[in-house]
């Protein structure tokens, strides 16, 4: 038996799965970071929660501990909690947090051929097929209880579940950037691959010593590391790619942005993506036949972000950020180099 829902209350849904708050028929806007604190008191219900315990254990340090107050209150908001009366969640003296709500939890047992109990079975490990979509095994990758490895996935995201294709370590690339400072060149390598809680990473490294974190099975940039030092984190992935990629598809980008020297958090960032068509793109480092994905604020948010996707070789040929008028442009310039 899988508890992979709760009703809280009178009003509440909480899938703890993807995880979601539902407000009858409404989903809250409730971003992921609080969304997984959520979670986490919920199933330690029995006990105050330090702030602590929240960040090894919950959220594995992903936000710093001065922004913790500020998804904590935006649990009480979302569950309508305000004033000093706590109808779920209280807090004491000592800095910890317990969920005290009205909960009922929503066993399933899944049934393999059962199409509604799609969310629940794949948080078993089973064995991998090609009837899986590959959203439903990216699901699978991050919500199952052991540590997915190379081993399991393959070459499946690409050959059955329209996801990228594999690229191989030791791949190097240089790409220009062109913005207000100017224009400079970087060498990227992909040095690696690791896990990054439950995901399959690559880790990108550049000549200046900068590291990238991305998702292998979705090409999203999860964060950067600069000096050995964690600078900022997309949770759970920056969303620009969905896959597979057609022609009118639209998603929604959603994803909490922690700036850790800056100690400063940005919850629920959200973009709306289209592929708009089919195009060839030249850059310097020749014509691609790409997807264009044009990335249109949801929110408050002013960027846009325009990205052009060669499925042949498999890389991000174009990308244009463009901020309240300060755009950002960044093109392939060689692909792929030797590798040493």
């Amino acid at each position: 038996m899988v508890a992979s829902e709760y009703l809280i209350g009178d009003n509440y849904r909480l899938d703890a799965a993807r995880p979601e708050l539902w407000r009858g028929q409404e989903r809250t806007k409730l971003g992921p970071t609080p969304l997984t604190i959520l979670v986490y008191l919920i199933q330690h219900r029995d006990r105050y929660v330090s702030g602590k315990e929240i960040l090894e254990n919950a959220l594995r340090s992903y936000i710093h501990s001065s922004t913790l107050r500020f998804h904590i209150s935006s649990i009480y908001k979302g569950l309508g909690d305000n004033g000093r009366v706590k109808e779920f969640i209280s807090n004491n003296r000592h800095g910890g947090y317990k969920f005290i709500g009205a909960i009922k939890e929503i066993s399933r047992s899944p049934e393999i051929n059962s199409p509604q109990n799609a969310n629940s079975l794949l948080l078993m490990p089973q064995p991998l097929n090609e009837d899986f979509r590959f959203d439903d095994f990216q699901r699978y990758v991050r919500e199952s209880p052991r540590l997915v490895t190379l081993d399991d996935i393959g070459d499946i995201p690409s050959r059955a579940l329209g996801g990228p294709p594999r690229m191989p370590v030791g791949t190097k690339w240089v790409v220009e950037n062109v913005d207000h400072i100017g224009v400079r060149k970087y060498t990227w390598i992909l040095a690696g691959t690791t896990s990054f809680e439950k995901m399959l990473v690559y880790v990108l490294r550049n000549v200046e010593g900068a590291v990238v974190l991305v998702d292998m099975l979705t090409n999203n940039h999860i964060g950067n590391i600069t000096r050995g030092k964690v600078t900022w984190i997309n949770w759970p992935n920056e969303g620009v790619f969905s896959w597979p990629l057609y022609i009118g598809k639209t998603w929604e980008g959603c994803f909490s942005l922690t700036y850790y020297e800056q100690e400063m958090c940005f919850a629920a960032r959200k973009t709306q993506y289209t592929v708009t068509g089919k195009e060839d793109v030249s850059v310097p480092a020749g014509t691609f036949n790409t997807f264009r994905i044009e990335g249109r604020p949801a929110l408050s948010e002013s960027m846009t972000r325009t990205v052009w996707y060669a499925p042949v070789p498999g890389i991000m040929v174009k990308r244009i950020w463009d901020y309240t008028g300060n755009r950002q442009t960044m093109e392939l310039s060689h692909y792929p180099m030797t590798t040493e």
